[in-house]
C-alpha cells in the first residue's frame, strides 16, 4: 500500500461509517486493512478492488478465494462503495458461498 496510515477510501464521512482508517490505496486499487461492520464484515484483510462512479464494484478476497463483481449503472448512489445495493449483493454472495 502506498498510502500508509492515511485514512483513505470513500468512507471518510460519518454517514458512511467513517471507516477510512480501514483502507489503503495501492496503484489503482483500494485495499482493506481491517474488516468493519457493514459491507466489509464478510471480507478478509487484504481484500482489494475498486468501485466505479456509476455503481459497478469489483473486489477480490484472496484469503477466501472469492471475487465479487457487481455490474450496475446508476448515477444516484451518494457513495457507490458504501451503497445498500453493494452491501445486499455481498451479503447474499457470502451466504451462498459459505453455507
Amino acid at each position: 500500500m502506498h498510502t500508509g496510515g492515511l485514512p483513505c477510501g470513500f468512507y471518510q464521512k460519518e454517514e458512511f461509517g467513517s471507516h477510512g482508517k480501514n483502507y489503503g490505496w495501492g496503484i489503482g486499487a483500494c485495499v482493506l486493512k481491517e474488516p468493519h461492520e457493514g459491507l466489509a464484515k464478510m471480507l478478509s484483510t487484504g481484500t482489494f478492488g475498486h468501485g466505479d462512479a456509476w455503481g459497478t464494484q469489483a473486489w477480490i478476497d484472496p484469503k477466501k478465494e472469492a471475487i465479487y463483481v457487481l455490474m450496475v449503472q446508476r448515477a444516484n448512489f451518494p457513495n457507490s462503495d458504501a451503497s445498500p445495493v453493494r452491501e445486499a449483493f455481498q451479503n447474499a454472495a457470502a451466504k451462498a458461498l459459505w453455507k
